[in-house]
């Protein structure tokens, strides 16, 4: 076990360093090595502990260091989510909040056992009497209910962020953090595993505090390693890509606006008029402010209209129309010799994987069993 826990510190260092010696960084990139030395601090922090009870207690002041350290997992990953799915991300006073609970569980455990004398901890270690405090299962409560909430919050925040470029991109591929919802999701099961294991020990007694300490760094390990893998690789799609759209006002309420003036159904006849003449969506690249340049307008005001007036995203709205454009290439006898997917790209997606998905999505079925009762018509 002692070895996991060097692996996993040499492994969160390594990650971190890194990540700063990137040429081109942002707060993103600043934030990811923050968890991962996060993650190196409390897995040090674990070692000497487990170091301790295996040599003799030579380090005693190590005992007990980590859970302060779990209280700061939950605000890293927050933050690291937040710097992504954030146009213009900064921080604020307010967020100096989000320490407080590794400020109180730092206080209890000094207070309650910091203080004591060292031949005292050392016993109560040995002893694992500290499960017989009061303090054992409140941090054990705090660290399942601090993490888990950041999490699923962090989880709302993704999905928040993948309608909010729906109505500005009309390609979302590699932008979308599914790969950190899925990793979310993962957390939710790593740390509800962990909290479960901790609860019913205290209750039953299980196994030894050591073999659950390793056990959850172990885990956790797994977690890192796929945080650095697409981590490492994923840009700020509001720096890489930048929006020149204020998300926040990219739609009014329905409630407030359920009729249509006459200057917005000028605007509707228009645009769908441009559509089917100028054919933007076949633009891979066609984004809400490319297309109100081309109309003259707003990327706002397009959006407002998209989503109050049309009931659609811009990313359904653009695919729409490139799903049109495919079922009519489809019925054309000059394209029979095309691959679907060949013919797909000429009608604007940018990927296989992303036209399988619309197509599946917008219609009910595959492009091939499309192609087949096209085929037998």
């Amino acid at each position: 076990m002692n070895t996991i826990l060097i692996i996993g510190v040499v492994q969160g260092i390594f990650l971190a360093l890194l990540i700063l010696t990137k040429k081109k960084k942002n707060i993103s990139d600043y934030l990811l090595s923050l968890n991962f030395l996060i993650f190196a601090t409390t897995t040090f922090l674990s070692f000497m502990e487990l170091y301790n009870r295996q040599n003799g207690y030579p380090y005693p002041a190590f005992l007990n260091s980590s859970p302060t350290m779990i209280f700061l997992h939950g605000p890293a990953i927050w933050f690291y989510v937040k710097s992504l799915t954030t146009k213009n991300f900064k921080f604020s006073k307010i967020d100096i909040l989000h320490l407080i609970p590794f400020f109180i569980v730092s206080i209890l455990l000094f207070s309650g056992h910091f203080l004591y004398p060292v031949e005292t901890r050392i016993e109560i270690d040995i002893n694992q009497s500290f499960k017989e405090r009061l303090i054992y299962p409140v941090v054990i409560a705090g660290i399942a209910v601090s993490s888990l909430s950041y999490i699923f919050i962090a989880i709302w925040r993704v999905k928040k962020y993948k309608d909010e470029i729906k109505s500005y991109f009309s390609e979302i591929s590699g932008i979308g953090l599914d790969w950190l919802k899925f990793l979310l999701y993962s957390a939710v099961v790593l740390y509800a595993f962990n909290s479960l294991t901790y609860t019913l020990d205290y209750i039953w007694q299980l196994m030894p505090y050591s073999f659950m300490q390793s056990l959850a760094h172990a885990m956790a390990s797994l977690f890192v390693l796929t945080l650095a893998f697409f981590g490492l690789r994923q840009e700020n799609v509001f720096i890489s890509m930048p929006v020149k759209m204020n998300l926040d006002k990219r739609q009014q309420s329905p409630s407030l606006n359920m009729s249509t003036n006459s200057k917005d159904s000028t605007f509707i006849n228009d645009l769908l008029h441009y559509m089917q003449q100028n054919k933007p969506h076949l633009d891979q690249c066609i984004t809400i402010a490319g297309l109100s340049g081309q109309l003259n307008t707003s990327p706002e005001y397009l959006s407002s209209i998209l989503n109050v007036q049309l009931n659609k995203s811009f990313f359904d709205f653009i695919n729409h129309y490139r799903i049109k454009e495919f079922k009519q290439k489809c019925k054309d006898p000059q394209n029979k010799d095309y691959t679907l997917i060949s013919i797909a790209l000429d009608c604007g997606f940018s990927s296989k994987a992303t036209f399988n998905r619309v197509f599946k999505n917008m219609t009910g079925y595959t492009p091939s069993q499309y192609l087949q009762q096209v085929s037998k018509n």
